[in-house]
């Protein structure tokens, strides 16, 4: 009895393994393949969480086909998409069908761009790993209808992460007439705002006027990688007739120019048609993180030698001045003078620094220019100038009696001293000096009695306010 039960039970653990097999062999190959011949417009849409593989056929011949997104996710990695989930789109009919591009959605955050197929076929193969949900629709078109006119112009920007640009009249021919400007050319450029994505390009149609396969001399389509934080190169490339074809560049901003030929013979060219989507590249999202790291380095280096350099400058600043304080004639006065004065030159060469304390009187217009004046008198020294009852020479400022005349000649005034007829108490010219005389300094002279400050001035009263002339 007991081994009539596990016969049982391993029976019917076998029967339902079996069915689990039937269905993920059913899961795989439900999706087949899906024929839309002669129909105008249609939806392909695919959700599942199982690996599948399905294939969609447009056929409208005569007419122009466009497929556009509306949920794109596909788990893989661009630009190739291998191993990994991918949606692969092909164009043209019969043996002229040709891969256009692959799509995948980990690392591309957009919907990928327009597909245009001019001769009405296109073919479209999922192939998914897991969970995946795209739906895209697709209508058709009449040849004879422009798209793309009046898209030409000197510099055109797109800023944005997916898109389609075309040469004026696609599908159309164009014509001289659709190149406005002297130059004879339309440019547009792609630019993106994050550097650490670049651009791959797929070009659904090239058919530029060309007499030659090398497209030199000819009309050209010329695309230009400009800038990029995987290399520093500008790569440059150029084509005239080409197959349907897509491009992985390194670039985060790329220009198409189209060149046309006013003197060439009447010929039929349709032009291009170019789709572009953009992607995170790991690389360069690794160059772009060390490069904004770099940035912000320089940019503190130099806010710290701004910020060391002002600091050293105030620094210096403080330290080259310093506050002396001064007796005058009993008044106090607060002077902020440099520490450091450079020698002024003179007639015997440069005049030493003063000594500290020094301060050099201010005198009123009319006085004569300040005098070089002798060395401090010692205690117990008489100064031989001046003589009792006479003014010191020069006086002290302010110190005249208010309304008193100075004992200098005021404007239009003669000159109160000497007299006429007196001589003149400092040698004149050529001849000896007259005062004081020969051996007056013998005479030991009275203590000196004008202001003095033993902390300013040291072991001598200052040589600014020595009213005595040099003998």
């Amino acid at each position: 009895m007991y081994k009539k039960f596990l016969k049982k039970m391993l029976f019917i653990i076998i029967y339902v393994i079996f069915l689990c097999l039937m269905v993920s062999v059913s899961g795989q190959s439900s999706c087949g393949t899906t024929n839309f011949d002669g129909k105008s417009s249609g939806s392909i849409q695919l959700t599942s969480s199982t690996s599948k593989f399905c294939t969609y056929n447009i056929a409208n011949r005569g007419s122009v086909v466009k497929l556009r997104w509306r949920t794109f996710n596909v788990p893989g990695t661009m630009p190739y998409c291998n191993n990994e989930g991918y949606v692969e789109v092909y164009i043209g009919c019969g043996a002229a069908s040709r891969s256009l591009i692959r799509f995948c959605s980990t690392n591309m955050k957009t919907l990928p761009h327009d597909i245009y197929a001019r001769d009405g076929c296109m073919k479209i193969v999922m192939s998914t790993n897991g969970i995946a949900n795209v739906r895209a629709d697709f209508e058709s078109r009449d040849q004879s209808r422009s798209y793309f006119s009046g898209d030409c112009s000197l510099s055109k920007d797109y800023w944005s992460s997916s898109g389609v640009i075309a040469s004026p009249n696609w599908p159309q021919y164009y014509t001289d007439s659709d190149f406005p400007y002297s130059g004879s050319a339309c440019e547009w450029d792609i630019k993106l705002s994050d550097t650490s994505k670049v651009i791959k390009v797929s070009f659904m149609d090239v058919d530029v006027y060309s007499y030659s396969s090398s497209c030199r001399y000819d009309e050209v389509l010329t695309l230009k990688g400009k800038k990029s934080v995987l290399t520093s190169r500008k790569e440059e490339r150029t084509y005239c007739k080409k197959d349907p074809f897509s491009l992985i560049t390194k670039y985060y901003d790329i220009e198409v120019e189209l060149d046309i030929n006013r003197n060439r013979p009447t010929y039929r060219n349709r032009g291009f048609a170019m789709g572009w989507v953009a992607y995170t590249d790991e690389q360069a999202k690794a160059n772009t993180k060390w490069g904004m790291y770099a940035g912000i380095a320089v940019i503190l280096i130099i806010a710290f030698i701004i910020t060391f350099c002002v600091y050293r400058r105030c620094k210096n600043r403080r330290s080259t001045t310093t506050h002396t304080t001064t007796t005058n004639y009993g008044a106090s006065t607060t002077v902020t003078q440099p520490m450091m004065q450079p020698a002024y030159p003179t007639q015997d060469g440069p005049k030493p620094f003063p000594q500290p304390g020094y301060q050099p009187q201010n005198y009123q217009p009319g006085y004569p220019p300040q005098q070089n004046y002798p060395p401090p008198y010692t205690a117990g020294q008489q100064a031989p100038y001046p003589q009792g009852g006479q003014p010191a020479y020069p006086p002290p400022v302010n110190q005249y009696p208010v309304g008193q005349p100075a004992p200098y000649p005021q404007a239009g005034q003669p000159a109160l001293y000497p007299q006429a007829g007196q001589p003149a108490p400092y040698p004149q010219d050529g001849q000896p000096a007259q005062y004081p005389a020969a051996g007056y300094m013998d005479q030991a002279p009275p203590p000196y009695s004008g202001p003095y400050d033993e902390k300013s001035a040291g072991s001598a009263p200052p040589m600014a306010q020595q009213p005595y002339p040099p003998q």
